[in-house]
């Protein structure tokens, strides 16, 4: 696992976990706010694989379990017992899934709507699903780009989708990158699906030991499914934030709201 070190060593520790194509440069935003507290590792689970640039063989490796493992090895390799995590977007499937496995060593995390149902009932998974299908591959670049710019309302949104089309010999048609085109079937091999179980295991723990998933939840294009909010509310240790006039790609757009939520969970009682 590639990681970048940072920040007070006599500081706590806070890992940052990016979303399933993302990197640590997600977390280049907010990095100074957090250097001034924390001490702070920032994971890189997908360097080598975008050097392979998510070939079927790389993909093939894509392992969700194994990354929360990976969590905790960079622990012990940075000399820490136990850490805060921020997990953005699918990211958080894995700081979830750390907290289930390796509750002692979990002090607490903001998640950036994700939540521990299936990520394919969201309203963001079926969006890019359909769009992936629906894609109309033949058109030149200039066409393209401006159906997608009449198709996908939040840029952020759509500047990834545009990330992940290439033209092969610079003409039509137009192709996915594997890793959107295979997106659903990653999504399977990662079993990144019900968490809820494990999570109502660990809750009484955390609560016991004042330990919080303080989750953001975008307005519109949503990685939250309605259907796992009343199972959300049930957990004690979680505490859903809705958040106006966003969408999911709050770790570019409320990058301050993630750097307050991050602080508060220092101070007791907030």
């Amino acid at each position: 696992m590639y990681f970048v070190e940072s920040g007070r060593r006599d500081g706590p520790t806070l890992v940052c976990v990016p979303g399933l194509l993302g990197g640590a440069e997600n977390f280049n935003g907010m990095l100074a706010e957090l250097e001034a507290t924390f001490h702070v590792v920032r994971l890189d689970p997908n360097a080598e694989r975008r050097l392979s640039d998510l070939t079927s063989e790389v993909m093939r490796e894509l392992s969700y379990t194994s990354t929360a493992d990976a969590v905790a090895e960079v622990l012990d390799r940075v000399g820490r017992p136990q850490a805060y995590l921020v997990g953005l977007s699918l990211g958080g499937k894995i700081v979830y899934d750390f907290a289930i496995k390796f509750p002692g060593r979990f002090r607490g995390a903001v998640i950036t709507d994700v939540g521990p149902g299936p990520f394919e009932d969201s309203e963001l998974y079926r969006f890019v699903d359909g769009l992936v299908t629906n894609a109309p591959l033949h058109l030149p670049w200039p066409e393209m780009r401006e159906h997608l710019r009449n198709t996908i309302a939040d840029r952020n949104l759509r500047s990834l989708i545009q990330s992940q089309i290439a033209y092969p010999g610079q003409k039509p048609p137009a192709i996915w990158k594997t890793g959107m085109k295979d997106f659903g079937e990653m999504l399977n091999r990662q079993r990144i699906g019900h968490q809820f179980d494990g999570l109502e295991r660990v809750d009484a723990e955390l609560v016991a030991r004042g330990v919080q998933f303080r989750v953001l939840q975008s307005s519109s294009c949503s990685g939250i499914s309605a259907s796992s909010l009343p199972k959300i509310a049930e957990l004690k240790s979680m505490h859903l934030r809705p958040v106006a006039n966003s969408s999911h790609f709050l770790h570019i757009t409320h990058k301050d709201l993630i750097v307050q939520e991050l602080l508060a969970m220092l101070m007791p009682g907030t």
